[in-house]
C-alpha cells in the first residue's frame, strides 16, 4: 500500500486506494453481480479470481475511472524473468523427473493418494515436448501452456466483465522470445530482469525503494529449504508457523465460499491459507449444481 502511494507520488500520478475490509466485501456471496462474475470468469474451465474483483467493482460503482479506461496488469513478469526456476534445473531431466517436480509444485494443496499422484504426473508428461532441452525450459514451456494461458491470463477477465479494456505488455511476442532464449544464469533468481529494472527504470525515476524487488538469492534458497521441510511436518505445525498476513482479505471471503461447498468437495487442505483451493472447491461444487442440478 505504502509503496503504491510512493510510486504514484514519484510519477506524479493520481493514486486511488481501495482498502480490502469487511465493509467492502461483506455478504458479497449473495450479490447477483458476484454470481454473474464467477460464471463469466470461470467458464467451467478455470478458477475465478478475487484479487482484483472487489477493487474493480468499487472503481466501477463509484465511477472513479473513465468508462474507456485500459487496465494493465503485470502478468506475467515473474515467469518470463526466471522467477519460477530453481537451482539445478539447467541440466536435462527425464519427463518423469520433470512431471514429479511440476506436480510437487502445483498440485500440492491437498494430500493425494498415490494412484491420483501417478495419474496427475501421467497427464503432465503427456503435455511435455519430450525434446532434449534443459529442464527449466521444458518446465517453463509447460507452465506457459497449462497454467499461464489457462489460469493466470484468465484472471484479467475481471476487467472485461466490468466492460473495461486490458492489455498485458509482458506477453508481447518480442519479450517472450527474448526471455525464452535467455541463458540460465541470467534467468535464475530473475538476475537480468531485476538488474535492468533497478538500473534502467527504477533508478531513472527514483523508484528503488527498500524491499521493492524480489528477495535476494540467499533468501530465495532459504525459502526453498523451508518449503521442502514443510512437506514432512504435520498440518497443525505448518499452520502455526504460516504467515497470518492477509492484505487481500482472502480469509474472510473464502470463508463465505467454504460454507457453500458440497461435502464431497470440501477436502482438508495442507495449509489453511491455500485460498485458491477453496475457490476451486466452490467452483467444482457450483459446476455440479449447474450441470446436474442441486
Amino acid at each position: 500500500f505504502n509503496i503504491a502511494k510512493k510510486v504514484a507520488e514519484k510519477l506524479k500520478m493520481e493514486w486511488i486506494p481501495v482498502l480490502y475490509n469487511d465493509t467492502l466485501t461483506i455478504d458479497y456471496i449473495f450479490d447477483k453481480t458476484f454470481e454473474s462474475y464467477y460464471k463469466y470468469s470461470s467458464e467451467i474451465s478455470s478458477i475465478f479470481f478475487f484479487q482484483d474483483y472487489f477493487a474493480v467493482k468499487y472503481l466501477k460503482d463509484k465511477q472513479l475511472v473513465p468508462a474507456d479506461s485500459v487496465f494493465i496488469p503485470g502478468h506475467t513478469g515473474d515467469i518470463l524473468s526466471g522467477g519460477h526456476i530453481s537451482p539445478g534445473q539447467v541440466r536435462n531431466m527425464t519427463p518423469g523427473d520433470i512431471s514429479y517436480l511440476l506436480s510437487d509444485k502445483y498440485f500440492n494443496y491437498i494430500k493425494c493418494h498415490k494412484t491420483t499422484k501417478k495419474e496427475i504426473r501421467k497427464k503432465i508428461r503427456s503435455k511435455l515436448t519430450g525434446k532434449n532441452i534443459p529442464a527449466f525450459r521444458e518446465m517453463e514451456n509447460w507452465e506457459y501452456k497449462e497454467r499461464q494461458a489457462k489460469m493466470i491470463i484468465n484472471s484479467a477477465s475481471v476487467f472485461s466483465f466490468f466492460a473495461y479494456s486490458w492489455i498485458i505488455p509482458f506477453w508481447d511476442n518480442r519479450l517472450v522470445d527474448f526471455f525464452g532464449n535467455l541463458l540460465y544464469e541470467d534467468k535464475l533468481y530473475s538476475k537480468l530482469y531485476r538488474k535492468v529494472l533497478a538500473e534502467e527504470f527504477f533508478s531513472k525515476y527514483d523508484l528503488n525503494f527498500n524491499n521493492e524487488l524480489k528477495p535476494s538469492a540467499n533468501k530465495y534458497r532459504r525459502q526453498i529449504i523451508k518449503d521442502m521441510v514443510k512437506k514432512y511436518l504435520p498440518a497443525f505445525l505448518v499452520n502455526i508457523f504460516t504467515s497470518k498476513n492477509d492484505p487481500y482479505h482472502y480469509e474472510y471471503f473464502t470463508g463465505l465460499l467454504k460454507k457453500e461447498i458440497r461435502s464431497e468437495y470440501n477436502i482438508s487442505l495442507r495449509q489453511n491459507n491455500y485460498y485458491n483451493a477453496y475457490i476451486a472447491q466452490y467452483l467444482a461444487s457450483k459446476t455440479k449444481d449447474l450441470v446436474y442440478g442441486s
